[in-house]
């Protein structure tokens, strides 16, 4: 059962991480990782599971921010990826080339 639950649950922040573009490296680097820890086990102990893979499997992935339920919605936010967006004289006008800044 824990093992079951384990692996539901380390999928479901996994995808929700990368669906929200959470900056893991610089999350881990805050003092002794802690506030990412508090996310994992928030994650562990939640109760939404269903409603989390079906917003993930859903059209709602379209969305930058997590759900209004997902309890890591305020860390989530708080350690998202820097990004911004340039334009290249040589690249397609129209479309945006995006870079990380660190």
């Amino acid at each position: 059962m824990w093992s079951e639950r384990t692996s539901r649950q380390s999928a479901l922040l996994h995808d929700m991480m990368e669906q929200v573009d959470v900056d893991l490296v610089n999350a881990g680097k805050q003092p002794l990782g802690l506030q990412l820890e508090r996310a994992v086990r928030a994650c562990f102990f939640c109760r939404h599971g269903k409603e989390c893979r079906e917003w993930l499997d859903g059209s709602h992935r379209t969305r930058e921010n997590a759900p209004e339920f997902c309890p890591n919605r305020s860390f989530f936010s708080a350690h998202r990826r820097q990004s911004t967006t340039v334009r290249h004289a040589t690249s397609d006008p129209g479309r945006p080339i995006r870079r990380q800044v660190h």
